[in-house]
């Protein structure tokens, strides 16, 4: 009934009172904290999404705490780990990722560094044919800006591959890309400016727009 603290003493993280380790809390949730509502309209990769936020029941909370001052690598090696212990040990229906506003398949888990941390979202701007805006969501909460793209006559499906690149890149080399870079298109085509403006898609952020 009560937390389970896990500390991942690989990883220390240096506080003016002293060394502390990352920590993973596994919780159950307080009263009235069972399973869903979840907006799944985002949840692209799981085809079982409808059947299994149906049939569950209640949620398992895993949370990271006073890690945010520590690498993003280590961060997520520590929750990975921890998030792929409780899967194996609980066998949930599915994984609600609150960072990345996505319902996610538990099989999923070690499929690479971010999965289950950020998402690719696409949304069809109405009242103009053929125009999109695709987003990563979930690089912020790592200390990296997400990536944003409005477009028309390109194909959803390729750009979604580019974007996961991008977060792929983005996460390995930390800072590497900024504001005012260039980069290639998914053929490795012409340069493409990356410019820091406010996100079109809420939640409210500063994204890297990029302009094709």
């Amino acid at each position: 009934d009560s937390a389970a603290m896990l500390a991942h003493e690989d990883f220390p993280i240096e506080f003016d009172e002293g060394t502390k380790a990352i920590l993973t809390s596994v919780m159950r949730p307080g009263e009235g904290g069972g399973a869903g509502p979840y907006d799944l309209s985002q949840s692209w990769a799981f085809e079982g999404k409808e059947e299994a936020a149906q049939k569950a029941e209640t949620t398992l909370l895993v949370v990271e705490l006073i890690g945010r001052s520590a690498p993003a690598q280590d961060r997520v090696e520590a929750f990975k780990a921890s998030l792929a212990a409780v899967v194996e040990q609980t066998r949930p229906l599915a994984i609600w990722s609150a960072g990345g506003g996505e319902l996610v398949s538990p099989d999923r888990v070690g499929e690479h560094p971010l999965a289950c941390l950020v998402n690719v979202r696409l949304f069809r701007v109405e009242g103009e044919e053929g125009v999109c805006v695709m987003d990563t969501l979930g690089l912020d909460a790592l200390g990296f800006p997400d990536f944003q793209l409005h477009f028309r006559e390109l194909d959803p499906s390729v750009m979604a591959g580019h974007l996961r690149n991008l977060a792929a890149y983005a996460f390995e080399h930390g800072k590497e890309i900024a504001s005012g870079h260039t980069i290639s298109g998914p053929e490795g085509e012409g340069r493409w400016k990356l410019r820091l403006e406010d996100a079109l898609v809420p939640p409210e952020r500063q994204v890297l727009d990029i302009d094709p």
